[in-house]
């Protein structure tokens, strides 16, 4: 009877360990489909990052760009609004202007 006992014992033991193998098994398959997953997932995130650095990189050359250009158009008004009063003052004080016109 007690042989019954031990081998009972030692089926149920081998029986668990069996089943905790698989289901350590089935466990790590999980986790590996995780980990797959997540790295997909940076993958993904670290692209939309590259794009998004490369649309900044544009928006800072345009930006810079009229950035020139404001300054440019600042002076030529300066210059014109310099032109534009030396010509007034030059018809204050009685002078005709030079151009005669088509």
């Amino acid at each position: 009877m007690i042989e019954a006992f031990y081998a009972l014992t030692i089926i149920a033991f081998a029986s668990l360990s069996v089943l905790t193998m698989f289901n350590h098994l089935i466990r790590g398959g999980e986790l590996r489909d995780a980990v797959r997953e997540g790295g997909d997932q940076l993958e993904d995130v670290e692209g939309r990052i590259a794009d998004i650095r490369s649309q900044l990189t544009d928006l800072k050359y345009d930006t810079d760009v009229m950035d020139d250009e404001r300054v440019a158009l600042e002076s030529q008004t300066r210059c014109l609004l310099d032109l534009d009063e030396r010509h007034r003052l030059n018809l204050d004080l009685g002078d005709t202007p030079s151009w005669k016109g088509p």
